[in-house]
């Protein structure tokens, strides 16, 4: 008899051990709405773009102002991973920025001054709230150990809606030669706005939401999202040469002197391009432009520079179509400048124009702005 109920009791844990715990592995915790509530944010960020001289003029053309800096800003997502409001988001949506506000579920708000570090390569970066209070943070997973057709939740800021919840599975898991997860695709809607929001898996975060993936041959979302594996972000936040506070604006300048003094400063890590070469003169058959074809990446802000004494130049950038998609005309004698930003890699041809009779010297570079 007591045989009996020693079995009894040993199959009614064996029925709790499987509803529990499926044969998949151990049962996620779902987070409940007040965990997410107070550990991600939406945020709002102001700063500048270069309007790399399209703006229209009066008569409706490209005004070639190609150093013109204009306010912009964007709406992104992020979450907390430390007490004192320290947040992960993308780099793109800290790009350029010299304020911002992140704002709770509940419509509290607090100020972003400044920020600590940032990857453009990985797309990362990492922000803190100003102020003394002390805040909810998110568990970090390890995104080496997710696998697909895991559940997941990606929390974010969608179209500048507020903090908004989808769920999927994830569908693919990118990784590289040494095994490392260097990608996690998922099913978990996103939109713009959640750039830079939290993927979780149970209560742990896994990934940063980065990209939706679009069909190459007609537009439009494939229901395919991306995001960064949140092993990465966890090495910025480790490493102590990172343990500092720089102010927004004095990590991106919003103005063109404070800009030339940073290129100055990165030396020759900062110069894609430098060549001297000489303008064809303005005839029917020559054209007067010299050419320069080579490639931008993803992120990438410019400056093209041309000293060219006595001659009063133009500098234009086309992509590979031939669409003009930069123009520089200061009127200025001995030099002309121009900034440009990309958005994503592409090829360009920069072209220095002459409208004089004559060939005109000059010399050229192409720096990368580091910001």
């Amino acid at each position: 008899m007591k045989m009996d109920k020693l079995w009894a009791v040993f199959f009614h844990l064996l029925i709790i051990v499987f509803v529990t715990f499926p044969s998949s592995g151990i049962a996620q915790i779902e987070p409940s709405n007040k965990y997410l509530a107070e550990r991600n944010v939406a945020l709002i960020m102001e700063g500048f773009t270069f309007t790399s001289g399209l703006q229209p003029n009066q008569q409706g053309i490209p005004n070639c102002i190609g150093t013109e800096i204009i306010r912009g800003g964007c709406h992104g997502s992020g979450f907390i991973t430390k007490e004192d409001g320290t947040i992960v988001t993308n780099f793109h949506v800290i790009r350029r920025t010299t304020r911002g506000q992140a704002k709770f579920e509940d419509g509290s708000t607090f100020e972003i001054r400044n920020i600590k570090v940032y990857d453009p390569i990985n797309d990362l970066a990492i922000l803190k709230i100003s102020g003394e209070r002390r805040f909810s943070k998110v568990n970090l997973g390890d995104s080496n150990q997710v696998e697909p057709r895991d559940k997941v939740l990606a929390v974010g800021n969608p179209m500048g809606m507020g903090i908004n919840v989808t769920e999927g599975r994830i569908s693919q898991v990118v990784r590289d030669d040494n095994r490392v997860v260097a990608i996690i695709r998922h099913t978990a809607a996103i939109a713009p706005g959640n750039s830079g929001g939290a993927l979780f898996k149970g209560e742990n975060v896994i990934g940063v939401n980065v990209s939706t993936i679009v069909n190459p041959q007609i537009g439009g979302s494939t229901g395919f999202h991306q995001a960064i594996p949140i092993n990465k972000a966890k090495e910025l936040l480790q490493n102590p040469e990172y343990n500092r506070l720089i102010p927004l604006q004095n990590a991106f300048p919003p103005d063109a002197a404070s800009i030339i003094q940073k290129i100055k400063a990165s030396g020759p890590e900062g110069v894609l391009h430098a060549v001297n070469g000489q303008v064809p003169a303005a005839t029917p058959e020559k054209g007067g432009i010299w050419p320069l074809a080579f490639s931008v990446y993803e992120m990438e802000d410019i400056l093209v520079f041309v000293e060219s004494p006595g001659k009063d130049l133009r500098i234009i950038i086309a992509d590979a179509g031939g669409k003009l998609i930069g123009c520089g005309d200061e009127k200025m004698p001995d030099y002309e400048m121009l900034f440009f930003s990309s958005e994503y890699r592409q090829e360009i041809v920069i072209g220095v124009v002459n409208f004089d009779k004559q060939p005109a010297n000059f010399g050229l570079k192409v720096f990368k702005i580091i910001w």
